[in-house]
């Protein structure tokens, strides 16, 4: 039997340039809860597909 082709992943889309977000901040919980994990740490930019350009410009703890 031929096996079905592999499906392709969708393409993630950074929030931050979606919404054409100028200036992260870091008082804006809400916004920043998706990327960070439950024990506080900052999550990989592949699994929240940040776009390299705001990753250096987001806020650290």
């Amino acid at each position: 039997m031929a096996k079905p082709p592999p499906r392709k992943p969708k393409k993630k889309v950074c929030a931050f340039c979606k919404d054409k977000t100028a200036y992260v901040d870091y008082k804006d919980t809400n916004m920043l809860r998706k990327f960070i994990s439950d024990r506080g740490k900052i999550r990989a930019r592949r699994v929240t597909a940040t776009a390299p350009s705001t990753s250096v410009t987001s806020p650290r703890p």
